[in-house]
Parts: C-alpha cells; structure tokens; sequence
C-alpha cells in the first residue's frame, strides 16, 4: 500500500496543481459580465469534480489496493 501511494502521490498532486492553474487561467481571463458569471461556476464545479475523482481515485486505490491484488491472484 505504502509503495502504491509514494508512486501514486505526487501524479495525483502534479494533477490538482494542473487542475489549479486551468481554472486559475479561466476565471482570470476578462468575459463579458453575463457569460462570466456562468464561465465562472462551471470552472468551480469543474474543478470540484476533478478533485473529488482525482482525491476519490487515490482514497480507494489506497485502501483497497492490496484487496484487489489479492483477489486477482487467487483466480
């Protein structure tokens, strides 16, 4: 498990910090005020999403990891 997440961690942090810097990037740029308050919360439930699939994804490869390969060498 220990082995899984130090190779797993800092992909999942170069990730969130790509994730950052795209809606840093998106809600940086000037719209015109009727789109940008629409451009603005689909980059904030985006980058939402993202973190949960990326935090959910790392949580239960982590603390399932060693169940699900041991599973799939008793087949």
């Amino acid at each position: 498990m220990w082995r899984y997440l130090v190779t797993e961690l800092p992909r999942a942090l170069i990730r969130v910090a790509v994730a950052l810097a795209l809606y840093g990037l998106i809600t940086r740029l000037p719209w015109p005020a009727s789109l940008g308050q629409w451009i603005s919360l689909l980059a904030g439930a985006g980058l939402g999403a993202t973190l949960i699939v990326l935090c959910g994804k790392l949580l239960y490869d982590t603390l399932f990891y060693d169940h699900y390969w041991r599973q799939m060498d008793s087949r």
